[in-house]
């Protein structure tokens, strides 16, 4: 295979070489090495010539410093070497190069693309560095959104190899800290800070604030917590001694009904509660829903829901009688049409009715499903507002309903 460590000088990339020689001759292979300045390695061989890399026995290894010495980019119109043309098969003699350069743009153009690994040193910080991983060769190693796609490590400088090689770049490049990391120390010195600060003040601090003067308490009225409802507190009114008595006046004896607080005991009540239920399916799947006249759910067992959605609700002594405008009534012959006059009219007043009065239509004790004699059904079902309503003369037509 071929590979290529890539890296500004001083960034460790002799080495990151040297730290790889000890890993394959571990693994059993030959290390050769060509352009290594003081290497004293014992096991590794030196290589003269690497362009006669065909020469190496099978199961070795070669490492190329200063690689763009050897192959450098070619101008156009020169041919490629053979020997970089007989690299696209060098894996065919079980043999593996590492080629180190500053950067790939440096190498032939050719040699490329052949290459199946390459990593990419980075000054980090005293004694390491930044090793960005490809599973290719990229040229533009730069880049931030290539290196965002990359196998990322901090790797340390392996110091028990420094006497291993002489290099006039070991500790020679700056070190370049990325900017999150010096934001994320920043964050962390201010949070500290602020920590500190605040322990300070707690245990520092004054042990009895001065109390500010209580505000006057104007005699208006002033707009409540629940809907709008009004406070009738005035400036001579119970003060709470302590936060114990303060909650105990202010927590609902009833929690879904937050009215019911001992606080608003006084106050009055400004609407009746009606309740509106609606029942659908039988058995495991029946349903039933309450409502009140303000929109919101009214929880009741289920058999007295149903109750109320099929009979409807029990007599109130306390409402008010609906006033009802006197009009006057049709004949019966223009309302029926004589003998054979349209039934379907008669029904569709009816249903009117029941739409536009619904508290009519919820005392009726179903008129429409159950055959009831006249004139009973239509003492049951007076007159609606603005309409007229003729009745039907005997029991055939009552049934219609």
């Amino acid at each position: 295979m071929l590979h290529l460590i890539t890296g500004q000088n001083g960034s460790g990339k002799s080495l990151r070489a040297i730290q790889l020689m000890y890993k394959r001759h571990g693994e059993g292979m030959e290390v050769y090495a060509f352009g290594f300045r003081g290497l004293r390695a014992p096991f590794v061989k030196h290589f003269d010539d690497p362009r006669k890399w065909r020469d190496l026995p099978s199961n070795a290894v070669l490492f190329i410093d200063e690689a763009q010495q050897i192959w450098r980019t070619r101008s156009g119109g020169r041919p490629v070497p053979p020997e970089v043309l007989d690299l696209e098969t060098h894996r065919h003699q079980g043999i593996d190069i590492y080629l180190l350069t500053q950067s790939p743009m440096y190498l032939d153009s050719h040699l490329r693309p052949l290459i199946s690994s390459h990593e990419h040193l980075v000054s980090y910080d005293k004694g390491s560095a930044r090793i960005f991983r490809f599973t290719e060769c990229y040229e533009d190693v730069k880049s931030s959104a290539l290196r965002s796609k990359a196998q990322f490590e901090v790797w340390k400088y392996p110091t028990e190899h420094y006497a291993d090689y002489d290099s006039a770049e070991v500790h020679t490049a700056k070190a370049k800290v990325p900017w999150r990391n010096r934001i994320a120390k920043l964050c962390f010195v201010l949070a500290g800070l602020f920590v500190v600060g605040a322990i300070a003040w707690f245990f520092l601090g004054p042990d009895t604030p001065k109390k500010a003067p209580a505000p006057a308490t104007s005699p208006a009225r002033s707009q409540g917590f629940f809907g709008g409802m009004a406070s009738t507190a005035a400036p001579d009114e119970k003060r709470y001694a302590t936060t114990q008595d303060y909650m105990q006046h202010h927590t609902p004896r009833v929690a879904q009904m937050p009215w019911s607080m001992p606080a608003m005991d006084n106050r009055e009540v400004s609407s009746e509660p009606q309740l509106y239920c609606m029942s659908s399916g039988e058995g495991l799947d029946g349903t039933c829903t309450c409502l009140t006249e303000q929109g919101t759910r009214w929880l009741i067992p289920l058999v007295q829901c149903r109750q109320l959605a099929r009979w409807g609700p029990a007599y109130n002594p306390y409402k008010e009688p609906r006033q009802i405008a006197q009009v006057t009534p049709q004949q019966p012959s223009t309302a029926l049409g004589g003998a054979s006059g349209p039934v379907s009219a008669i029904s569709h007043n009816v249903y009117y009715v029941i739409a536009v009065t619904p508290d009519l239509a919820l005392t009726v004790p179903r008129p429409f499903t159950h055959l009831c004699p006249l004139p009973p059904c239509a003492q049951l079902l007076p007159p609606a507002v603005g309409l007229s309503l003729a009745w039907p003369t005997d029991a055939h037509m009552a049934r219609s309903f």
